[in-house]
């Protein structure tokens, strides 16, 4: 009889810290459902609820050198966020959320061990990362995701990173003020 209630006490302890562990980041799943939520419905009201102040918004071309269109990097205050969440870009198509975050339904949590990256200093976007640094860098720490996969990529205890999978190079990135995680920017990597 003891040796069945130590195998119930240590499975109990087992399922106790893997719920941890999931526990740990569930604020961050949280915002993430909510962007993906108010990116899906267009629901602009809570989409602007997600940022404290401004989103930057990136669009590069990683690979063609400007011969596939125009790298763009805007900063959007609050209450500029069009209503229809599509950012135009002169001459181009626009930066359409909807589209770049449509296929995501489940999504994994990561936090390699080695990263406590920093993309943000006093809450803007560091001008000296260029995007396909940040790429590389992102894809060197999700090199077990399948190619599909969406992730939500925890940098460090105040910034995350959500996105629906490497191939599709959408990205929203997540950082901490005002003690809440705000949507600081959305990078479109094609």
């Amino acid at each position: 009889m003891k040796k069945w209630a130590v195998i119930i006490l240590f499975a109990v302890m087992l399922i106790n810290v893997g719920c941890s562990k999931t526990e740990k980041y569930s604020e961050q799943q949280k915002v993430a459902q909510s962007f993906i939520s108010a990116v899906k419905e267009t629901n602009i009201k809570d989409f602007k609820k997600l940022i404290n102040i401004e989103l930057v918004v990136i669009r590069n071309f990683i690979s063609g050198n400007e011969e596939r269109g125009k790298d763009i990097r805007f900063t959007y205050q609050k209450q500029d966020i069009p209503l229809n969440l599509e950012f135009k870009v002169e001459n181009e198509l626009p930066v359409n959320l909807k589209k770049m975050f449509e296929n995501i339904a489940d999504f994994r949590v990561i936090k390699p061990k080695d990263l406590d990256k920093s993309f943000f200093d006093n809450n803007s976007l560091i001008a000296s990362n260029d995007t396909r640094t940040i790429y590389n860098e992102i894809k060197d720490h999700v090199k077990d995701l399948k190619d599909n996969e969406s992730c939500l990529l925890i940098l460090n205890d105040s910034e995350f990173i959500f996105f629906e999978s490497l191939n599709n190079g959408s990205f929203a990135v997540f950082n901490k003020g005002n003690e809440t995680f705000n949507l600081a920017a959305i990078i479109d990597l094609r």
